[in-house]
C-alpha cells in the first residue's frame, strides 16, 4: 500500500521504544534475514534510536535497509568469507551481506582473539552500511576489553582545502570499561557531521550550521538541499581530515578493500564496497582489571569536577549525553513530529512496506 506524502506539520508526537522495535521487525520481515540476522539488525537500529543517534536509527536507517534488502543490494544469504587468519588478526570478505551482522561477527572474532592473545584486530572488505559504530564497540565491554571500531564509506567528504568528495564520513568509535562509573563510549563521524544529519535537516526543511558542507560550486552553505548536491567538510579542518585518512587506510587498504574515490556512491545500484576495522584490547593482558578501572574512574571523576566554561552547567564524559537520552526515551518515548512520521511512512511505503499495518498498529501519540 502506498504511504501518505509527508506533511509540513511540526506538531510534536512521541513513539514508544516498544512500538519502534515492532515497526523495525514488521518492516524487515520476509526479506531473507534469518532470525539471528534479523535480531542483530533490529538491535543495531534500536541501539541508535534509544540513544538519540537518530540519523542511524528508525527514522534514518530503516527505510534504506528495507530498500537495499528488497532490491538485492544487500545479500543476507551470502556467508562471510575468511581470507586470511593469524593468531591475533583476520581479514574477511563481507560478501555483500547485511552490515550489522557482518560487523557483529567481526567484532566478536576480534574479542575472541583478544581474550586469548591480548589483542584482536579484524579488517573486513566488501560490506554494507552497519549503522552506529558504537553498537559494535560496546560488545567488548562485557569481556573487560576496550573496543575500537572504524568504517570507511562513499566519497562525500572533501579533503582539507578541497571542494570535491574523496573521503567518506569515516566514523570512529571506542568503548572503554570502567569500575563504578558508566563506561566511556565515543562515536563520531570524522566529517563535520554525519550524512544522515544532512538528510534529516533536508527532510525537516531546516538549515544546517555553517562549516558542515559546501555546495556544488564549492561555496560554504547552510542549505541542506545544496549540501546534498555538494560535499561535506571534515571535522576540525585538517585534524578531522587526517583521522579520516587513517580510517580509510585501516578499514579499506588493510582489508584489501576499496579506498577513497573507489568506494561506490551510496546512490549507485551496485555493491556498496565499504570496509570495516575492529580492534579489541584485553585489559588484563596489560594491567589488572581492578587497577585499570580505578584509573579510568579517577579520570572520569576529574573530568566531571572540571569547572564548567561559560554557557555550560556541567562537564560530561563521552557516552553520558547518549545515556541520558536513553533514560529519557525509556519513559517518554522517541520525540518526533507529524511531518517526520509521515515522511517515515512515505519512505517505508516506497520501499514496499505495508504502511497501513504500521499506521494502524503503531501510530505515535501526541507528546505531553
Amino acid at each position: 500500500m502506498s504511504a501518505d506524502r509527508p506533511t509540513t506539520s511540526s506538531r510534536p508526537l512521541s513513539l514508544s521504544l516498544v512500538d519502534a522495535e515492532a515497526i523495525c521487525r514488521l518492516a524487515l520481515a520476509g526479506l531473507g534475514l534469518v532470525d539471528c540476522q534479523l535480531d542483530i539488525v533490529v538491535e543495531s537500529i534500536m541501539f541508535a534510536t534509544r540513544r538519540g543517534i537518530d540519523s542511524h536509527g528508525l527514522f534514518g536507517v530503516l527505510p534504506r535497509m528495507v530498500e537495499e534488502l528488497r532490491s538485492g543490494r544487500v545479500k543476507p544469504a551470502n556467508p562471510v568469507l575468511v581470507l586470511h587468519e593469524g593468531q591475533s588478526t583476520a581479514r574477511l570478505d563481507g560478501n555483500e551481506g547485511p552490515g550489522p551482522t557482518i560487523a557483529a561477527y567481526a567484532m566478536d572474532l576480534a574479542i575472541a582473539k583478544a581474550s586469548r592473545y591480548g589483542i584482536g584486530a579484524v579488517a573486513v572488505a566488501n560490506c554494507n552500511h552497519f549503522g552506529a559504530a558504537s553498537f559494535y564497540a560496546v560488545r567488548a565491554l562485557d569481556h573487560d576489553q576496550i573496543g575500537i571500531v572504524m568504517c570507511n564509506s562513499d566519497p562525500r567528504v572533501a579533503p582539507y582545502g578541497g571542494a570535491e568528495g574523496v573521503l567518506g564520513t569515516n566514523p570512529i568509535s571506542y568503548a572503554i570499561p570502567s569500575g563504578d562509573s558508566d563506561p566511556l563510549v565515543f562515536d563520531i563521524a570524522t566529517s563535520a557531521t554525519a550524512a544522515g544529519q544532512i538528510a534529516k535537516a533536508h527532510r525537516q526543511g531546516s538549515p544546517i550550521p555553517l562549516g558542515w558542507a559546501l555546495d556544488a560550486e564549492g561555496h560554504p552553505t547552510t542549505d541542506a538541499g545544496a549540501a546534498r548536491s555538494g560535499v561535506l567538510l571534515p571535522m576540525a579542518g585538517h585534524k578531522g581530515y587526517g583521522l579520516a585518512v587513517l580510517v580509510d587506510v585501516l578499514s579499506g587498504a588493510l582489508a584489501g578493500g576499496l579506498c577513497g574515490k573507489d568506494v561506490p556512491l551510496s546512490s549507485s545500484r551496485g555493491p556498496r564496497g565499504q570496509s570495516f576495522f575492529f580492534l579489541a584490547l584485553n585489559v588484563p593482558a596489560f594491567i589488572a582489571v581492578r587497577e585499570f578501572a580505578r584509573r579510568v574512574d579517577g579520570l572520569i571523576e576529574d573530568l566531571h569536577e572540571a569547572r564548567p566554561a561559560a554557557g555550560f552547567s556541567e562537564v560530561l564524559v563521552p557516552g553520558e549525553p547518549e545515556l541520558r537520552v536513553a533514560e529519557r526515551r525509556e519513559t517518554e518515548g522517541i520525540p518526533t513530529t507529524e511531518a517526520e512520521w509521515a515522511d517515515l511512512l512515505h519512505r517505508l511505503g516506497a520501499a514496499g512496506v505495508d504502511v497501513e499495518a504500521v499506521r494502524s498498529r503503531y501510530a505515535p501519540r501526541a507528546a505531553s
